[in-house]
């Protein structure tokens, strides 16, 4: 599909449910009256906390044109006009991976407002490439990005920087930063994360698979607000050598430092009201679950477990951490890791740094699992 630009009429379904929603959050579940039966319907509570707003057929039409106004599948949602980007019209994995349209290099996109990428595949794009990593998402607004699978790129899926209203979901990475294979790790660097977020606000990760990385961190949420992520899945480089979708060698992590995700990293009050719940991480780097700063903030019901196997390379710590280890933190307070579990195996399971952060909960949540096992959190491709 490539891009697709939604008309004005989709663009102002979008605008009008999200400001529904935000009021239903904020005034309770029920919708007031004198409302239209399709705005009643919109008002019925989410599955998650958030929901973001997308034209029902933009998920499914490889050939969308604009003012189509159902999905090739035939299937409607949200009345046939918009859906939540978390209720996917082709939910799963129905396609091989890199089986999307390959593309010759990365792609920049700039001041986007109202529009959907998806259905490309990347392949070996290096710091060479103009763009340095398959997609590039600066200064734009209401923003689906799905079904892009990655391999042997330097970054794993997206960089994204000063945007507001994004997600991205149902995509796939494989070997990330595959150039520096083999090789010195070039710095703490997060051109090698799986996804990269700076300055962004309402912005959501669905569905996102990802294995063998040189990452810095996984998953970063760097100066973000707002935002979160639910079913991301991570499986580092065990045991050294695993199989890989073409038979390349397997990338390791190799960093001195780095989180399967990290949260509240930024300066001053940090990022706030971020949730990363349903997810799993597997020898994802030197920590798992960071929060580095900011408030409200929150893991639940997330997995990361630690093998402590040396062919991955770097020096593993800890499996989850609040503490204000962001440069220039000033604000670390009311932040969560809850219902979850993590084990690293001979290292360190958890640490709350209660010196720096105050009101840290951790209801629900065990730190040193060792019924923990890898093999059930392998991510298949």
């Amino acid at each position: 599909m490539g891009i697709y630009y939604w008309t004005p009429e989709e663009k102002k379904y979008v605008a009008t449910t999200r400001r529904d929603q935000q009021e239903q959050r904020l005034y309770g579940v029920r919708p007031p009256k004198g409302l239209s039966i399709l705005k009643r319907r919109l008002w019925q509570p989410l599955q998650e906390a958030h929901g973001h707003i997308y034209p029902a057929f933009l998920s499914t039409a490889a050939g969308a044109t604009g003012g189509q106004s159902e999905a090739t599948s035939g299937v409607l949602h949200g009345g046939g006009a918009i859906y939540p980007s978390a209720t996917q019209p082709q939910a799963g994995w129905p396609d091989a991976f890199m089986s999307y349209s390959l593309q010759s290099g990365g792609i920049a996109y700039d001041g986007l407002d109202g529009a959907t990428i998806s259905y490309m595949s990347f392949e070996d794009v290096y710091r060479s490439d103009s763009v340095g990593r398959p997609i590039l998402l600066t200064n734009s607004n209401d923003v689906l990005i799905e079904r892009i699978d990655t391999r042997k790129c330097t970054m794993g899926l997206m960089y994204a920087q000063s945007n507001t209203n994004i997600t991205i979901q149902y995509c796939r990475a494989e070997n990330i930063g595959y150039e520096f294979y083999n090789q010195a790790f070039p710095g703490n660097d997060n051109d090698l994360n799986v996804i990269q977020v700076n300055g962004i606000d309402n912005y959501w990760a669905y569905d996102i698979k990802a294995k063998f990385a040189q990452n810095e961190d996984a998953f970063s949420y760097y100066d973000a607000s707002n935002s979160g992520g639910q079913r991301l899945e991570f499986e580092g480089c065990i045991d050294g050598n695993e199989t890989t979708s073409d038979a390349s060698p397997s990338t390791f992590w190799t960093s001195a430092s780095g989180t399967a995700v990290i949260l509240g990293d930024s300066p001053g009050t940090g990022g706030h009201d971020l949730t990363i719940s349903d997810s799993s991480f597997i020898d994802p780097g030197q920590v798992g679950l960071a929060i580095a700063c900011g408030y409200n903030n929150v893991f639940d019901n997330c997995v990361c477990i630690s093998t402590g196997d040396p062919a991955i390379g770097g020096p593993q710590n800890v499996g989850g951490y609040i503490s204000a280890q962001a440069q220039g933190c000033s604000t670390c307070t009311n932040n969560e890791i809850i219902n979850s579990r993590t084990w690293f195996e001979n290292l360190n399971h958890i640490w709350i740094d209660t010196g720096s952060c105050s009101g840290s909960v951790t209801t629900g949540s065990t730190f040193g699992d060792a019924t923990l096992d890898v093999e059930d959190y392998r991510v298949t491709l």
